[in-house]
């Protein structure tokens, strides 16, 4: 984000004192404020220090190569002494300790598990500053509308060229106040036009990374600038033939494809018994009673003779042997494995859950809630939605509770939308989380972000 400094700085940072993991603050930040924060300098650092209370809180810098949550271009870091390290591999989000980290000083930054559960700080786009940079693609009208009414501003009006350069070095291809009407240029706040910098001409202008303007449609979705008037589902299989416990591949699978295999049928059995080249290999069945890693419905089984009632009490888990048949083993046995992945890089989770826990479900396996960007996508979802007996289905679609606009998660811009009856209210509403409802024909509803269903995950 893009701010002109003032002495109120500290006022557009909210110190949020409840522990959840990296993913719920960042979804938090983006429902109530805009998003998690972003630390540009020294300056930052330790204003937001002063108001931590000496307590370990996320920051929105993340996945290593490290890149801030807001989209923000900032360089700045604060690493303690040998961070960040990705320690154990799962290392893709960062902290700040102000009490130190494994004795190396406080005041530093640590990269951590993305599921530990923290404090953190938000930034709002609307503090006390004489420009802001908001992050969310909209239309120009709507940019207008969302200065006014969430700023108290308008949008940005450019006076000369040093003005020009100096926007576009922080916030490229964002909306200025310039729109073209009754065969002339008018600036949104109604001041007069005496500077402009046109690459070419349309109805909307945009600022762009060498600092000119290009006129714009209207209707484009772009972040923008305000200004205020004073300071003030088919499936394939993927062998890994390295020996690992159930446990460990798991994980392996979950980060870097999308579970364990769960097998449906003989074919898929037959499938994922050429990958191993004949090595028993572990698949994503576990426990009994048996389920399977990825939450799907256990209906298939080729199990060896009697195997299936063996280690009643004890942690089971199962490989595939070099004839196919199931075995079931201990879990702490060390064995090659298989993992699934999808061709079309979504699925769909039959667990019911509510909608952080249907977000937290895909993050966790390196993916996200769905989200739908045109007709086709609409289409193809709803063709695998109409597969199961789901009546509502989870999309990764939420309203900002601050501002009352709806956003994709994935940060995709909200290109397209299929509503049941129209886009709901753009005020704040009791029901912020958006669902495909199989029995209205596959369209949107709003819903309470606290009800169960089924979801559709979708892998990066």
């Amino acid at each position: 984000m893009c701010y002109k400094e003032t002495n109120n700085i500290s006022e557009r940072y909210f110190w949020i004192n409840e522990r959840v993991t990296w993913s719920r603050a960042q979804n938090y930040c983006r429902v109530n404020y805009t998003d998690l924060v972003t630390i540009r300098n020294e300056s930052e650092n330790e204003v937001i220090k002063s108001k931590s209370q000496g307590t370990p809180f996320w920051i929105g810098l993340f996945n290593n190569p490290w890149k801030w949550s807001d989209g923000g271009n900032s360089t700045f870091r604060n690493w303690s002494v040998s961070n960040p390290d990705n320690y154990n591999h799962h290392e893709k989000c960062v902290e700040i300790n102000y009490q130190g980290y494994r004795g190396n000083g406080g005041n530093r930054w640590n990269d951590a598990d993305c599921n530990l559960q923290k404090s953190f700080f938000c930034n709002s786009s609307c503090g006390p500053s004489s420009q802001q940079y908001v992050p969310y693609k909209l239309t120009w009208s709507d940019a207008v509308n969302y200065c006014k009414v969430n700023c108290s501003s308008t949008l940005m009006t450019v006076e000369n060229e040093a003005m020009s350069k100096n926007l576009s070095n922080c916030c490229p291809d964002s909306w200025i106040g310039l729109r073209h009407e009754y065969d002339n240029w008018n600036w949104s706040n109604s001041d007069p036009v005496t500077y402009t910098n046109w690459k070419r001409n349309f109805s909307c202008a945009v600022l762009q990374s060498d600092g000119s303007w290009n006129d714009s449609d209207c209707n484009a979705l772009n972040p923008f600038l305000c200004y205020n008037e004073t300071d003030n589902s088919s499936r394939s299989f993927v062998w890994i033939n390295i020996r690992m416990t159930w446990s460990s591949a798991q994980n392996y699978c979950q980060v870097y494809y999308k579970d364990l295999a769960s097998i449906r049928n003989e074919n898929e059995n037959n499938a994922a018994m050429e990958k191993t080249q004949n090595i028993t290999s572990w698949i994503g069945l576990f426990n009994n009673p048996w389920k399977c890693s990825d939450r799907q419905v256990f209906t298939f089984q080729n199990w060896t003779l009697q195997q299936a009632n063996i280690y009643q009490n004890s942690e089971t888990c199962v490989k595939v042997t070099n004839n196919g048949d199931w075995k079931a083993i201990d879990c702490n046995t060390q064995e090659p494995f298989i993992c699934s992945k999808t061709i079309m890089n979504a699925t769909f989770i039959s667990a019911n859950s509510t909608w952080e826990e249907a977000m937290d479900y895909c993050r966790e396996r390196n993916s996200d809630l769905i989200s739908i960007s045109s007709q086709v996508e609409q289409d193809a979802i709803a063709a695998l939605v109409n597969t199961t007996n789901s009546p509502n289905v989870w999309l990764g679609l939420r309203q900002s509770r601050l501002f009352g606009f709806w956003f994709w998660i994935d940060e995709k811009p909200l290109s397209y939308e299929n509503w049941v009856h129209g886009p709901p209210s753009q005020l704040p509403a009791s029901s912020p989380c958006a669902a495909m409802s199989q029995q209205n024909n596959f369209s949107w509803i709003n819903v309470s972000c606290s009800d169960t269903y089924s979801f559709i995950c979708r892998y990066k």
